[in-house]
């Protein structure tokens, strides 16, 4: 056969390689010629085969003979690659190839024939309904081994011809599905794993449904596991490939309903379980054994006859026992509960009822159970009982028509009871928390330390949260029937058990305003045994278990006259740091507890009282002192600091600081403590102080659980303590100290006076008092001035003549006080000034000349004060001329008696009257060797008071440098130079005279109230006089000029 080029349809998915291989074929195809006509092509037709959809394409198929063994077949399908077999139906080429030489082309038909499998069956209903093993088939006949279903008989039409019941899975009556496949479908197909494989044959499946009923006689011979079959569907499948080929099955679906003996089994089930739903009036009531409870129930069954069931009807149906209805409409609610569980729907939704009329509550449905079967309920008897109730006995029965022979053999009867059982209820609406009934709390009286309480329903519930109520009576009665308490039992006072345990005791009881009252209960727990009546003597009982505890604060007293004040510290100088060197603490005030108490008591026992107070941030430094800053950050602060008063090693809440809020106004108040402290940062402040009492109580087990109550007033901070002073002792100075005394007139000139902790007192004043008493003669403060509220003045006032006298320091306080200021005086202190006379005085010596060269100049040579005196000269002269002769002079030209006389203004007294008859007449010749009048030397007078005893001594040095005491030599040399001496600390004006030898001279008066001041020296012609006067008042230095 002679190949030609041609065209063909390329597959709409290729393999790579049969591509390349075809690609191949076609080069090679215009090349290639038959080898014989026993090696050709033709068209074919083939059947794939059911299970795999697959066809071999042989030799054989093909018809080739002898000589053609040597050729390849390879079809052009969906799937190329594997050579000459064909995966899908259809018209597809096929090609005998000599190695890769094409031979010839041909034509292959493959047809699907075969109808879709069956694979296995669907279900995902409850397995009482369908229970399916793996092992499915479908046989000759069409029957669907083990698919069968079963449904109670009342659901037929939730089934029949319902498509969802075989496609819905959820439904509530899915029967199942068969699944079936098809070998061509590409989900299905042996090789479907391969995306080449693309046949494409879909399966659809579509159902029929044939019902039937079944006779009586059948029904009773197909019964399994107590339910017949009253009716059956049959199912009919039907699956269609894409090719139009069928497969059939069909599956049974049993109808079926309870046999007579299930259904009485059912029906008993239901009434046992109605039964036992409102049971309540059966179980064992106050202390009531099991066995009584049961003969109570034996003895209702018993009542009317033999009763198989009794039921609380009212219970059930939730009516209002305390009016019955009729018989009729008892009957009615009991109809109405009759209600069967349908074992058989898929979700358990659907019930079957015995009667019409019963309402399926929601997410349920029910169902009136008929097939064949009818019921009914008989009123056998009807008794009246308490209070409008009933109690009817009726007979439930139902009627079988497949078997109406044995239908009497199974009824019931039913006592319905309609009427009021309920007993009281007591209601614990005290929120206790559950396993905590025993802490139910009354609290004893506030007069003494037992409870009373009324037992009647309302004070039951008014104090214990007890509440009694009753369904039909609105006041049950309540009474007491055993009380006891929990502890150790006493007989006589005498402890007759070693362990707490419940005992009886007895208490009073008595009636007030027509209500029963029990007294005298002390604080400890109780018991106490209850019984409740209704009017249908319906008892209940309960056992009410509380404790007595004291819940009454104590009562507060404080006293509303408490002045406070501050104590005075230890005490200190000014100029020394407050407090006081040692002391800690100054202006401060510590107020007991007790102190503030006026009579706080307890009806139980007051255990313990604690005050505290408010505070300020401006006595932080104070407090910190004091030792409240417990976590030493350097600031107090509530919640975290305070003292740890009972020494455990920690703050409890009492021993902290704590932030309370009054009236919107947050307040910081101390530590609750024995006492309170208060400092100087309080002066003139309102303050908080509260009282604090906690009493002994305890709670239910006897741990402390202290009642707490306060009283508070605030209270003004005062100082009234008087300040108490020590002035200094009194000092002398002598008037030679220049710079104490400069000072103490500088001092003076404020006329108001200086605070004694300003620098001028202390510089002025106080240092005098210091150096001259020692560093403790200062005024010290006693009391009074512990805040710094109180300031003294020192005010200086001098008495002085010529720098010598007294000066006074007067000191005032003035003390500031929440009412003003007051001013004292402390006192005075006087200083002493002692005057100072030394002084040198040269007296000149007798002149003489001509009237030419003699000048009249010679004076007293005031050789200065040396201390504090004031020296005034006075000269008086008597002239007398010469003898004259005619007129003319025969001697000198005259002559002149010149007197000085020398006097102290600070030591002049004009009451000593005149001057000269108190004169030391200084001798012209001290040493009698007849030379100082003349010899130009003159005489040299030292006046000195060496032992400060204002009497001094007087010496005189001529010019042989002899004085009377050697240490006051004078060089009369010198006398010019104004030379310090080595010795003298007084300066003198003329140098000592070294190693001479000398007698002192010491002048005294006989008059001692009038101490000589007055010096005089007198020669020849000249008299010198010294007036020395010892000053009898103080006056104002003056200063005079010297004449």
């Amino acid at each position: 056969m002679e190949k030609t080029n041609s065209t063909f349809v390329r597959p709409l998915r290729w393999l790579g390689t049969g591509m390349l291989l075809l690609a191949a074929w076609v080069l090679s195809m215009s090349n290639v010629q038959a080898q014989g006509s026993g090696c050709g092509c033709a068209e074919v037709n083939v059947t794939l085969d059911a299970d795999s959809c697959q066809f071999a394409l042989t030799h054989a198929n093909l018809g080739l003979g002898a000589g053609c063994e040597g050729l390849t077949v390879r079809v052009v399908d969906n799937y190329p690659a594997n050579g000459n077999i064909i995966d899908c139906p259809g018209y597809w080429t096929y090609g005998l190839f000599n190695g890769n030489t094409l031979v010839c082309w041909g034509k292959v038909r493959a047809e699907d024939k075969s109808g879709p499998l069956f694979l296995e069956f669907d279900t995902q209903c409850d397995e009482e309904t369908l229970d399916v093993p793996d092992d499915t088939y479908i046989d000759d006949n069409g029957f669907m081994h083990y698919t069968e279903a079963r449904f109670l008989c009342t659901n037929v039409e939730q089934i029949y011809n319902v498509e969802a019941t075989w496609k819905d899975r959820a439904h509530d009556f899915f029967a199942g599905a068969p699944i079936f496949g098809d070998a061509c479908d590409n989900e299905t197909h042996p090789s479907g794993t391969l995306n080449e494989i693309t046949c494409q044959c879909n399966t659809t499946l579509k159902a029929t449904d044939q019902i039937r009923y079944l006779l009586c006689d059948e029904t009773h011979r197909r019964d399994r596991d107590g339910y017949q079959v009253w009716a059956e569907i049959k199912r009919t499948f039907t699956a269609t490939d894409c090719y139009g080929n069928t497969t059939q099955g069909y599956q049974i679906i049993e109808l079926v309903r309870p046999s007579g003996r299930e259904l009485y089994g059912e029906i008993r089930e239901l009434l046992g379980s109605l039964e036992e739903a409102c049971d309540d009036e059966y179980r064992p009531h106050c202390g009531e054994s099991d066995a009584d409870a049961a003969d109570r129930r034996h003895r209702d069954r018993n009542c009317c006859g033999e009763i198989d069931y009794i039921l609380d009807l009212a219970c059930l149906v939730e009516g209002n026992k305390c009016v019955a209805p009729s018989a009729a409409d008892m009957v009615a609610h009991f109809k109405k509960l009759l209600v069967i569980d349908n074992p058989f729907d898929c979700n358990d939704e659907y019930s079957y009822t015995l009667f019409p009329g019963a309402t399926a509550p929601s997410g349920e449905i029910y169902q009136q159970l008929a097939c064949n079967y009818s019921f009914d309920v008989r009123i056998v008897n009807e008794f009246a009982v308490c209070n409008g109730g009933k109690k009817v006995l009726v007979k439930l029965s139902y009627f079988d028509w497949c078997n109406p022979e044995r239908s009497l053999e199974h009824c019931a009867y039913v006592l319905l009871k309609w009427y009021d059982n309920e007993a009281p209820e007591f209601e614990d609406i005290s929120k206790v928390p559950p396993g905590e009934e025993d802490n139910n709390e009354v609290s004893v009286g506030p007069m003494d330390c037992t409870a009373a309480f009324f037992i009647d329903k309302l004070g039951l519930e008014q104090y214990f949260g007890l509440k009694i109520t009753d369904n039909c009576d609105a006041n049950p009665t309540v009474s007491v029937v055993r009380m006891q308490r929990w502890g150790l039992k006493y007989v006589y006072g005498i402890p007759v058990t070693t362990e707490n345990e419940w005992h009886d005791e007895t208490y009073q009881v008595m009636v007030m305003n027509g209500r029963p009252l029990v007294l005298g209960l002390a604080p400890g727990k109780y018991r106490f045994e209850l019984e409740s009546f209704d009017h249908c003597y319906n008892k209940e009982c309960y056992d009410l278990y509380f404790c007595v505890v004291d819940k009454i604060a104590p009562v507060m007293k404080c006293d509303d006259q408490l002045n406070i004040t501050l104590s005075n510290s230890q005490g200190s100088g000014y100029g020394q740091g407050y407090p006081a060197v040692g002391t800690g603490i100054y202006g401060y005030a510590r107020v007991m507890a007790r102190d503030v108490d006026e009579g706080s008591w307890d009806n139980c026992g007051l255990d313990r009282i604690k005050i505290r107070r408010s505070y300020d941030a401006d006595c932080q430094a104070d407090f910190i002192a004091k030792g409240y800053d417990w976590d030493n950050n350097g600031k107090i602060e509530a919640g975290k600091d305070g003292i740890d008063e009972n020494r455990d090693g920690s703050l409890s809440a009492n021993e902290k600081f704590e932030s309370v809020t009054r009236n919107g106004v947050a307040t910081v108040m101390t530590p609750w403590l024995d006492f309170a402290e208060f400092f100087c940062c309080d002066l003139g402040n309102k303050v908080i102080v509260e009282l604090g009492g906690w009493d002994k109580a305890v709670d239910c087990n006897g741990d402390p659980r202290p009642n707490f109550n306060y009283c508070w007033s605030e209270q003004l901070i005062e100082d009234k303590v008087i300040p108490t002073y020590i002035l200094p002792w009194p000092v002398t100075i002598k008037c030679t100290d220049r710079a104490y005394l400069e000072g103490l007139l500088a001092a003076a000139g404020n006329a108001n006076g200086w605070d004694v902790t300003s620098t001028e007192y202390k510089n002025f004043v106080e240092k005098v008092l210091t150096d001259k008493g020692g560093v403790q003669n200062v005024l010290v403060t006693m009391s009074g001035n512990d805040c710094k509220n109180t300031v003294v003045n020192a005010k200086i006032t001098t008495d002085l003549h010529c720098e010598a006298g007294e000066v006074k320091v007067t000191y005032t306080y003035t003390k500031t006080t929440s009412k003003g200021t007051v001013t004292n005086t402390i006192g005075s202190v006087v200083i002493t000034v002692q005057p100072v006379h030394e002084y040198n005085i040269m007296f000149p010596a007798d002149q003489e000349g001509d009237c030419v060269n003699l000048r009249d100049t010679a004076n007293v040579i005031d050789g200065g004060e040396l201390s504090c005196d004031v020296l005034a000269v006075n000269v008086t002269d008597k002239r007398y001329n010469g003898a004259t002769l005619n007129g003319a002079p025969v001697a000198e030209c005259y002559k002149i008696f010149r007197t000085f006389t020398v006097i102290n203004w600070c030591q002049y007294d004009e009451r000593c009257g005149e001057p000269m008859q108190w004169a030391v007449v200084v001798p012209r010749d001290p040493n009698n060797n007849g030379t100082n009048w003349n010899d130009g030397g003159g005489v040299n007078v030292l006046v000195r008071d060496a032992n400060m005893d204002k009497t001094e001594e007087i010496y005189y040095e001529d010019e042989d440098g002899n004085v009377a005491y050697p240490n006051d030599a004078v060089n009369w040399a010198n006398k010019g130079g104004k030379t310090v001496s080595n010795d003298d600390k007084r300066q003198p004006d003329f140098q000592q005279h070294a190693n001479t030898p000398a007698t002192a001279t010491t002048a005294t008066s006989a008059l001692r109230s009038c101490s000589r001041s007055t010096s005089s020296y007198t020669t020849r012609y000249v008299q010198w006089c010294l007036i020395r006067l010892r000053s009898r008042s103080i006056r104002t230095r003056t200063t005079a000029t010297r004449a």
